[in-house]
């Protein structure tokens, strides 16, 4: 480890198994829950019925690793101005992620409309934020975090999921909305891996940069 201390590299490898947590709830929800088409229902729909529960962990699971990211973050570089914004964007991303999952998507007769308005608006939040961080970390932040071998897959990554996030608004309530989010959320997910590792192994010298 090239790290500036074990701090970024705990941060991260917490932020790590949170990730893969999560995404392995999604994986196991979308074969309990064959009734929902993926290609057009949304993920925050598994919230609702059957196994709700885990779909409702794994946001909540998810925002934690992203808290914990942004601790990294702070722990490898906390003086240089792009790292603090890295650190604020994931910060928020993480609690837009936990805000969504406490107040579920909301569907049927007994919907509570205030509910699913909270759930929207803190996971579109929480995914403009990523965003955000993501095209920091290629630009500002880029030679911050130690990339490696990473960063080319990473821009690429980053490219994939700011176009899906430009077009996700169209396809919103379309028969493609639950496929382009998946895709959203594979990028996403491939980004912030990238980025724990990439944080892991940044040096705290580095933030003076």
């Amino acid at each position: 480890m090239t790290g500036g201390g074990a701090a970024p590299y705990r941060w991260s490898r917490a932020a790590r198994s949170a990730f893969l947590a999560s995404a392995g709830m999604v994986a196991v929800l979308h074969a309990l829950r064959s009734d929902l088409d993926p290609v057009r229902r949304r993920l925050s729909e598994y919230a609702v019925g059957q196994s709700g529960w885990l779909m409702t962990a794994a946001f909540v699971v998810f925002g934690l690793g992203l808290c914990a990211l942004s601790r990294g973050v702070r722990s490898a570089g906390a003086t240089a101005p792009s790292m603090r914004l890295l650190e604020a964007l994931l910060g928020i991303a993480g609690v837009g992620m936990i805000v969504s999952g406490a107040f579920e998507t909301q569907v049927g007769p007994s919907a509570v409309e205030w509910q699913e308005v909270v759930h929207s608006q803190a996971s579109a939040l929480a995914f403009m934020a990523l965003i955000a961080a993501a095209l920091l970390s290629a630009t500002a932040a880029r030679d911050v975090l130690a990339w490696g071998a990473a960063r080319g897959p990473a821009d690429v990554i980053t490219a994939l999921a700011t176009v899906s996030a430009a077009i996700s608004p169209v396809t919103h309530d379309g028969p493609w909305a639950g496929l382009v989010q998946r895709l959203s959320y594979a990028a996403v997910l491939c980004w912030l891996l990238l980025a724990a590792g990439a944080t892991a192994r940044a040096r705290s010298t580095a933030a003076s940069r």
